[in-house]
């Protein structure tokens, strides 16, 4: 070894040491996260021209999460959907069950019992219509919040027409009038929602699913008019004529029993969309997951190696810290010794 005329050895400028100190730090650091995280720590540096492959697989795997997450808000307004509907087709079967019980028995407090009844289930039909999820109406299609008139109001209306008769037959075919045909009673005072459909659900892209269930379809319409019907048929507190009574509350008992299968008929619909949703966030599973093996095979690295070498920086980073104060407390006495 050549000693310099001053007779120390040549030693590691501060600066140099400084510098190399940093760098096995900026290292471990790095190190530390690709072995708790299972990344690359610099991802751009290690993937050189690939950046762009995986910036687009970054990409497709956030959008597929989106979609997914979209399916998911629209899986559960559809299982709401389909609970109301349940609800209503409950209500149909129980009043067309007890209804046509009612009549059998010919028992005046019987009969009475089911308008109550009716009433009643009618004032839970309205509340299911206007259910709502994520603050929109269920059943108000392309319209805002309110869906239909309060049950007080269906019955009132009601029991206007019924009560002008003259016969069970023509009042029932006047109430139908004022449920079904366009621009009448139903259209201008009793539903409040939307003429058009909610929006479809864009669960990929280019593949929209309409979910839409409006309470202004022909089933729903013929639903509330039989209930509000045969909750009016053998009220005593209206004046319908006692002749017509029963031939009213006859016909709504056979509208709520042939409505039936147009009910299931929509809850069939909402129930072919809730497949295809599943089918689409099926898809967009298996998507993440091939796109996530590539995204890894771009940006991973193996946590058992970044461990490895942690260590072997820790160890390296020690010794110089030692090093660097030996130097630092370096003296002639001591080189001497």
């Amino acid at each position: 070894m050549t000693f310099p005329l001053t007779g120390f050895p040549p030693q590691p400028r501060p600066d140099l040491m400084a510098r190399l100190i940093a760098d096995l730090r900026g290292r471990a650091d790095a190190a530390r996260t690709e072995a708790v995280t299972g990344r690359r720590a610099d991802p751009a540096h290690a993937l050189g021209g690939r950046i762009g492959e995986a910036l687009e697989i970054e990409r497709a795997l956030a959008e597929a999460g989106q979609f997914r997450e979209i399916i998911d808000l629209a899986g559960a307004r559809a299982g709401v959907t389909q609970t109301a509907l349940e609800a209503l087709r409950g209500l149909a079967v129980d009043l067309a069950a007890s209804g046509q019980t009612a009549l059998d028995t010919s028992l005046s407090p019987a009969r009475m019992a089911v308008s109550a009844s009716a009433r009643a289930a009618l004032g839970s039909a309205v509340s299911a219509l206007n259910s709502s999820f994520g603050g929109r109406s269920l059943f108000a299609g392309d319209g805002g919040s309110g869906t239909v008139a309060p049950a007080e109001l269906f019955l009132s209306a009601s029991v206007t027409i019924l009560e002008a008769g003259p016969t069970a037959g023509a009042a029932y075919a006047s109430l139908t009038v004022a449920f079904t045909a366009a621009g009448d009673l139903f259209d201008t005072s009793l539903y409040t929602g939307g003429t058009g459909d909610a929006p479809a659900t864009e669960v990929a892209k280019g593949e929209r699913i309409a979910l839409s269930a409006r309470a202004d379809e022909a089933p729903m319409r013929h639903l509330l008019r039989d209930l509000a019907a045969l909750a009016a048929a053998f009220d005593p507190e209206n004046a319908i004529p006692a002749d017509a009574r029963e031939g009213i509350a006859t016909r709504a008992i056979a509208g709520l029993r042939d409505n039936l299968d147009a009910l299931n008929g929509i809850a069939a619909r909402i129930g072919a969309a809730e497949e295809r949703m599943a089918s689409a966030k099926a898809r967009h599973m298996a998507a993440e997951v091939t796109l996530a093996l590539a995204y890894n095979g771009l940006t991973g690295r193996d946590q058992y190696e970044a461990a490895t070498e942690l260590t072997a920086l820790e160890a390296q980073l020690e010794t110089s810290y030692i090093t660097t104060a030996r130097l630092a407390n370096l003296s002639l006495a001591s080189y001497l010794r």
